[in-house]
C-alpha cells in the first residue's frame, strides 16, 4: 500500500469531508480510505480529479449498499 502523503487545499478537504458527512457514520472511514487511495495515483490533484474521484467512489459505494440490501 502506497503511503505518500497527500497535498489537498482546505477548500478540497472541505469538498471530501462535506462528501463523507452524507455517509452513515461507519462507512465514512471506508469511504475516506478509498477517496486516498485513488488520490494517491494522481501527482498533483485538483479540483477535476478529486471531483472525479469523489463521484466514483460514492457510486461505488451505492452500488456496494444497494447489494447488500438487494434480495
Amino acid at each position: 500500500m502506497n503511503q505518500r502523503r497527500l497535498a489537498l487545499s482546505d477548500q478540497q478537504m472541505t469538498r471530501v469531508m462535506d462528501a463523507a458527512r452524507h455517509l452513515p457514520p461507519r462507512q465514512r472511514g471506508q469511504f475516506l480510505q478509498a477517496v486516498a487511495e485513488q488520490l494517491r495515483g494522481c501527482d498533483h490533484p485538483g479540483d477535476g480529479d478529486l471531483h472525479r474521484v469523489l463521484r466514483a467512489v460514492s457510486t461505488d459505494m451505492e452500488d456496494e449498499r444497494l447489494t447488500w440490501v438487494s434480495p
